[in-house]
């Protein structure tokens, strides 16, 4: 069983580490070597997770490209930028090829033909490019996450000490704070991590073996995308813990390999939750292949299903919500719910 975390580049060193206690080493997608981030490799390092790269392009540095459109759109800030943009719609996705884009940044060169090796690797480069903005966008997040807990502690402290109080009120973690604007993001998020995951080599050694996968995420908006674009999905929800009838945990009516973490998910998180607010949402999408799972979040139409009825495939694809309480507004029983 091999479990792929999606569609980020990042995750925080603790829940990597209790994430990994139960569902084994994450498999975590990397932009690119140059943009893998120190406390990634150190996670790499102690075996929680295990990073993937897709190909890369010897010709064109991910971190040098991001750095001229970084000072090309500061020359441009207001003007020029906000036009093309609004006339070549969302940028990297569309069938300017990077080359081009590294063209009219630098202002010169005509654009390769057209070649369909070319075209692929133009295709991942973009993916690696649009990962890597979504990447400094997610610390930029978490640094200003960090700040607004740190000024609401003082603020407490302050509070406490003009009423007199021993103890200021205590402080939640900050979650982000640009929750809307990370959402809109998830559209682009999925179709560029699709694309660049679907380039991994050892992604694609799995697919051809059959290797038994669970594609992992945190994010609520990312499950609510899953579920559009996948009318056909089945989501199973269980707070925790896990619902015990007749004494046996309701678990048979699962693959034996989601069996297992389930039970242990439930037991780890009733440990520390007192039995309690977390949640996990596990989404089947029957007649799916891991293969046309990938395709599909890409854009691209399933191969092994031209006409999407599902006849083409007997598998199911499984991907795993691990929410935390306030993720939705659902309260209710610590029960499992189908829909």
């Amino acid at each position: 069983m091999k479990t792929i975390y999606f569609p980020y580049t990042t995750i925080d060193p603790r829940q990597a580490e209790k994430t990994a206690a139960i569902w084994g080493p994450l498999t975590l997608l990397q932009a690119s070597p140059e943009t893998c981030l120190p406390e990634v490799a150190a996670l790499q390092a102690a075996g929680i997770i295990e990073t993937v790269f897709p190909p890369t392009d010897p010709s064109l540095s991910v971190t040098a490209v991001l750095q001229e459109f970084k000072q090309w759109a500061a020359r441009h800030a207001g003007g020029y930028l906000a036009a093309m943009m609004a006339q070549q719609g969302i940028p990297f996705f569309n069938s300017q090829s990077s080359a081009q884009i590294v063209s009219q940044i630098r202002k010169g060169g005509p654009a390769p033909a057209e070649n369909p090796v070319a075209d692929f690797r133009e295709t991942v480069f973009q993916a690696q490019l649009l990962l890597t903005m979504a990447q400094e966008f997610d610390l930029q997040q978490a640094a200003l996450a960090r700040d607004i807990e740190a000024l609401t502690v003082k603020e407490n402290e302050m509070m406490a000490m003009l009423k007199g109080e021993d103890d200021p009120d205590p402080v939640e973690p900050s979650r982000a704070s640009s929750e809307s604007a990370s959402d809109s993001m998830v559209p682009l998020r999925l179709k560029a991590w699709a694309r660049a995951m679907a380039a991994v080599e050892a992604m694609q050694r799995r697919v051809k073996n059959g290797t038994d996968m669970l594609f992992l995420t945190a994010g609520q908006g990312v499950l609510t995308q899953i579920r559009e674009l996948f009318p056909r999905a089945q989501t199973r929800s269980w707070r925790n813990p896990l619902p015990d009838k007749g004494g046996r945990l309701e678990v048979e009516h699962l693959p034996v390999w989601l069996a297992g973490p389930l039970i242990r998910y439930a037991e780890q998180a009733s440990d520390e939750n007192g039995g309690g607010s977390s949640r996990l949402e596990l989404i089947e999408i029957p007649y799916l292949s891991v293969e046309g799972f990938l395709s599909r979040l890409a854009g691209h139409a399933d191969r092994t299903d031209p006409d999407g009825s599902g006849a083409a495939s007997t598998e199911s694809c499984w991907i795993g919500g691990l929410l935390v309480a306030g993720d939705d507004n659902r309260d209710g029983s610590l029960c499992e719910h189908i829909s």
